[in-house]
């Protein structure tokens, strides 16, 4: 079950980057789309650099499975994004790991996975600065393990690593979170600010 919308996005700086809400289908302006598969975008560029002033119009769908539905999809993942979305890298210090492994010792499905994880995570501080790890050190383990306080980068990053550590496809995506709602003209203005990370999972 999927809801597709229709967008309209004013550009007030120089982006060849195109904004979307859930899952990307169409632009009315020539773009570059980055995926693994049909179904997977990776990220959606325009051809050319988009001037101050200039729009377009986007079509988008957002997937409506309930808690429920999510709840009952196995882990029978297709090999594109296995290849892609259970990587780690070789110096990911294995107590991370680990530790991912024990907080869903009783999980019985990936979206019990996922769950636990995230309460698990919800235990640690949100910041708004961040936490950058010494030199030396890996960026989620530091997060985790020795700050346990950090911002959006550092609980995408993580919630990101634990789940592919116990099998689970995600990745982090990065974008922006429509706060400025402008009651008449019915708009959002996105500002800097308002920029935020968050893990995606396959299911």
């Amino acid at each position: 079950k999927y809801a597709t919308f229709t967008y309209k996005v004013l550009d007030k700086m120089r982006t060849d980057f195109v904004l979307t809400g859930g899952e990307f289908i169409s632009a009315d302006v020539p773009v570059t789309v980055q995926s693994v598969s049909s179904s997977d975008v990776v990220a959606v560029t325009t051809q050319r650099l988009m001037d101050y002033g200039e729009s377009y119009m986007g079509t988008s769908r957002v997937n409506l499975a309930t808690p429920r539905e999510l709840a009952q999809t196995g882990a029978n993942y297709p090999r594109e994004i296995t290849e892609r979305y259970l990587q780690l890298p070789q110096e990911l210090p294995r107590r991370v790991v680990q530790q991912a492994r024990r907080i869903t010792t009783a999980a019985q499905t990936p979206y019990e996975k996922v769950q636990a994880i995230q309460t698990y995570l919800h235990q640690l501080a949100y910041i708004e600065v961040g936490t950058v790890p010494p030199r030396s050190a890996d960026g989620v383990d530091y997060f985790v393990f020795d700050a346990r306080k950090g911002n959006c980068t550092n609980f995408a990053s993580a919630m990101a690593a634990m789940l592919r550590s116990v099998g689970v496809p995600s990745r982090v995506a990065t974008g922006y979170i429509p706060r400025d709602w402008n009651e008449s003209s019915g708009t959002f203005t996105l500002h800097a600010r308002d920029y935020h990370a968050w893990a995606e999972v396959y299911f």
